[in-house]
């Protein structure tokens, strides 16, 4: 029987594979900032009055954690400390192409007019022991405070990349 159990195991893994490949690939959104080897993507979302920013990561990032992270803006000699809303962060990773993305979502309550006037130039994410930062394009970044999405029309939902969610 655990012969049956690992061939299951691997076709549920390739199926899975071949899945995040495609949507790396076809992968859509506003991005906010860079570094040198990952692209940082950011959508506001706007739930019954509710507001937070939905980052996604893309790139070779690998974690898992479930206490959360935190999110460091820095720049004019400034920093500004914010906790993510997510608690159990993951990043979903193409196996074929060694990249993948990771979602973290922060409350906009009591920040976003700091955000939006602290010209920050840095973005850091502290995951545990994994620190990743970002060049901010700031423009960008403003945009994306300013707009919010229509859940229905986000590429950046969980429910879009979740395959055992799709119909």
């Amino acid at each position: 029987m655990p012969i049956l159990g690992r061939i299951i195991n691997e076709l549920i893994e390739r199926d899975a594979d071949k899945y995040f490949t495609k949507k790396v690939r076809e992968f859509k959104g506003k991005i906010v900032g860079t570094n040198e080897n990952s692209e940082l993507y950011g959508e506001l979302h706007d739930v019954n009055g509710f507001r937070f920013l939905n980052f996604k990561i893309l790139g070779p990032l690998n974690v898992h954690v479930y206490r959360g992270c935190k999110l460091y803006f820095e720049g004019n000699g400034q920093t500004l400390e914010i906790e993510s809303d997510s608690q159990e962060i993951f990043s979903d990773r193409s196996k074929t192409l060694g990249i993948g993305f990771t979602s973290i979502d922060i409350d906009l309550e009591g920040v976003e007019e700091k955000l939006r006037t602290g010209n920050f130039n840095h973005l850091k994410f502290q995951l545990e022991k994994t620190v990743i930062v970002f060049n901010i394009n700031t423009p960008a970044f403003i945009d994306a405070l300013d707009t919010p999405v229509d859940p229905d029309d986000t590429e950046m939902g969980n429910e879009n990349m979740d395959p055992f969610l799709q119909v």
